[in-house]
């Protein structure tokens, strides 16, 4: 390569930040296995692992799209864990989305190095007009509960440990 390709952790981290901010749709074009710089055509091991990491928020964002699709970035007083960055969306007046992303990363030309946060929670006030009755993550093993507290009207999310995205 004349240039170190994205790692799968950064396109993961990208992914999720323009998710947060309103992306509305995410295309990929750099799949060009006829040219000198093959991208994600190429059989590459860096750049194989980079396709299947795609995949995998491709397949997580697909499994939330109902509420993704009408879903738009929200001001909310979230307060997460040291180097958890957090994010609101409002998905009509029944669904809350919360991005959440280890900024506790480092990229370089040699690549990236992810430190896993432990007992990661987010608390914040829902909206009085919302009434909370589930709290799941949506993820590429699937869909799972996630554990909440309630106290004095602000709900607490316990994320235990967090790798990289929520």
């Amino acid at each position: 390569f004349r240039f170190r390709p994205p790692t799968p952790e950064e396109k993961r981290v990208e992914l999720y930040y323009s998710l947060a901010a309103g992306a509305r749709g995410i295309s990929f074009w750099w799949y060009t296995p006829g040219d000198r710089a093959h991208g994600l055509g190429s059989d590459a091991p860096e750049l194989r692992r980079l396709f299947a990491e795609i995949g995998l928020v491709g397949a997580e964002f697909r499994t939330a799209e109902p509420v993704l699709a009408r879903a738009c970035p929200a001001p909310m007083d979230l307060h997460a864990s040291p180097m958890l960055w957090t994010r609101a969306l409002s998905a009509g007046t029944d669904t809350l989305v919360l991005v959440v992303v280890n900024d506790n990363i480092a990229s370089d030309r040699l690549g990236t190095s992810v430190q896993p946060l432990t007992g990661a929670q987010v608390s914040f006030r829902p909206p009085a007009w919302l009434q909370v009755q589930d709290t799941f993550e949506v993820s590429s093993f699937g869909i799972k509960d996630v554990s909440t507290e309630t106290q004095d009207s602000s709900l607490t999310i316990d994320l235990g440990r967090v790798d990289l995205t929520r």
